[in-house]
């Protein structure tokens, strides 16, 4: 286990593939990194900042998550499952290709503040709330919608 320093910096550091599983790197300045295909299952990124950070087909498995900072990173085939996303900041990532299942605290308007979230692949149910919240009901599909229709 790597333990780094509460607010290292990091910032455009090349940590391609680099092996990092159950690293701690809360609060960490990972701005602009390049963390493509590393191994942060399990690492510790509370609060830390991953503003356009490359996090093309990372694994973060059960990774802690909440409060960081993911505004405009690339999550591009990351696997995210289990990971804890309470209260993180996904503002313009590409989740395109991104594994979203079991993650815990994600909330529909995070991932909706993300490009490409269409594209994510998220729990059934989830994607049902997703889909609820994306096509609000006009009041004509309402009218028709409720049971009214069977009278």
């Amino acid at each position: 286990m790597y333990s780094i320093a509460p607010n290292a910096e990091l910032e455009r550091a090349n940590l391609e593939r680099a092996e990092l599983k159950g690293a701690n790197l809360e609060e960490a300045n990972l701005k602009e990194a390049n963390l493509r295909g590393a191994e942060l299952e399990r690492a510790n990124l509370w609060k830390a900042d991953l503003w356009e950070a490359n996090l093309e087909e990372v694994n973060l498995k059960e990774a802690n998550l909440k409060a960081a900072k993911l505004e405009r990173a690339n999550l591009w085939k990351a696997d995210l499952e289990g990971a804890n996303l309470k209260d993180a900041n996904l503002r313009g990532a590409n989740l395109k290709g991104a594994w979203l299942r079991a993650v815990e605290n994600l909330t529909p308007e995070q991932i909706k503040a993300a490009c490409n979230w269409q594209k994510a692949i998220l729990d059934r149910d989830f994607r049902v709330r997703l889909d609820e919240i994306s096509e609000p009901k006009t009041p004509f599909k309402q009218r028709f919608s409720e049971s009214s229709l069977d009278e």
